[in-house]
């Protein structure tokens, strides 16, 4: 969405996306399009690290100058607000440690967690 390019960090992404689904039973972030996508996203990680959002190549499809995100209204009306839900809250999961795995799964930082692992293993 970003037009980074994907790494295993996608993977896990979506492996916490999967999980949460078979839990719930209802995607994590059924967005109607890719900028209410990325709002649902932001709604529960908050906004991207700035050195994820340097690399994009679509960065100003869903940021200004300055990073900060662009907020609209999807078709219905609603505006999603960055870092305005919490994921334990959302499940209402009596298991900390599933909720926690989810959420270090959908982490943004994962994206660079990933990229030193890569990097870890050109330099071996």
């Amino acid at each position: 969405m970003l037009g980074i390019p994907y790494t295993a960090a996608i993977d896990m992404w979506s492996f916490g996306c999967i999980l949460y689904e078979l839990y719930i039973g209802y995607p994590l972030f059924p967005g109607e399009d890719e900028k209410d996508h990325m709002a649902l996203m932001m709604e529960i990680k908050g906004i991207p690290p700035r050195s994820v959002l340097a690399r994009s190549s679509r960065r100003k499809v869903f940021f200004d100058e300055d990073y900060n995100p662009i907020i609209v209204p999807n078709s219905r009306g609603k505006i999603r607000v960055p870092n305005n839900k919490n994921l334990l809250t959302m499940m209402n999961c009596t298991d900390k440690d599933f909720v926690d795995f989810i959420d270090v799964s959908i982490h943004l930082y994962i994206i660079n967690y990933f990229k030193l692992i890569e990097m870890h293993r050109m330099e071996a």
